[in-house]
């Protein structure tokens, strides 16, 4: 098990960024290359925070699986009004570095992204604008409507106008409720989708609203999860654990 921690000089960005990357340690018995995870933090996150709160690195090794955690601040996974342009650098330059580096596979059908709470929303968000990239997404907790989210004061009005002013926030690429209708599902883009969210959780109302309209358009590629537990690692940890038996990668007998 390899676990890279890399701190470079982003063109995009004009600083210096972060990713931790994890390596199964064995090479794949049927190709060279390995099926990829991307795991987004949270607001309050970084690229370490699932290495430090849940059994990742666990998961990596059983299912012979790159993880990407990339860092990407407070941004929602936006090129933000004023700040860092933090798509552009994950979703082009970070994820043309990564593939060009490491052994991880191009394929679609092994490329797979999960995020939580901001994370899942930036998960859901990448996965439905590109749908040439990914196979599976999951979300647990995601931030679905970002009116809603606005309202509860979690960001400052400063701090949300400094991601999001000027933004069209009703419909467009921003908004997950579009980006649905406008995912053209065919056979070549069949993308399976899991959401989840807690009994307790500040946002199970926008997550069991927006289950139907996901239900609606991905049909029996759908998956809707809810489990007992709050807006914290608590609910996430043994999610993730769910997440990784229903990604479609084959759990493998690693001696360590």
């Amino acid at each position: 098990m390899s676990i890279n921690k890399i701190s470079y000089y982003s063109d995009t960005l004009k600083k210096i960024t972060n990713v931790t990357i994890i390596i199964p340690e064995t090479s794949n018995t049927v190709s060279d290359t390995f099926p990829v995870l991307w795991l987004l933090h949270g607001l309050g996150g970084d690229n370490s925070v699932w290495l430090r709160r849940t059994s990742i690195e666990e998961y990596a090794d059983k299912y012979q699986i790159a993880v990407i955690m990339p860092d990407a601040q407070r941004s929602f996974y936006t090129d933000m009004s004023f700040g860092g342009d933090y798509w552009t650098y994950i979703t082009q330059e970070l994820y043309t570095k990564i593939y060009s580096t490491f052994p991880l596979s191009p394929l679609r059908e092994n490329n797979f992204i999960c995020g939580a709470s901001m994370g899942g929303y930036g998960a859901l968000k990448w996965a439905l604008t590109y749908p040439e990239k990914f196979s599976a997404v999951a979300a647990l907790s995601p931030v679905l409507d970002l009116r809603d989210f606005e309202t509860r004061e979690l960001l400052s009005k400063k701090e949300f106008a400094g991601i999001f002013h000027g933004k069209d926030l009703e419909k467009g690429p921003l908004v997950i409720s579009w980006l649905i209708k406008q995912y053209n599902l065919t056979s070549s883009s069949k993308l399976s989708v899991l959401t989840a969210s807690g009994t307790k959780d500040f946002l199970l109302n926008q997550n069991q609203a927006f289950s139907s309209i996901f239900q609606n358009k991905f049909k029996r590629n759908y998956t809707w999860m809810k489990t007992e537990g709050a807006h914290d690692w608590n609910l996430w940890r043994p999610q993730l654990k769910k997440v990784m038996e229903w990604l479609p990668v084959k759990e493998t007998n690693v001696e360590n």
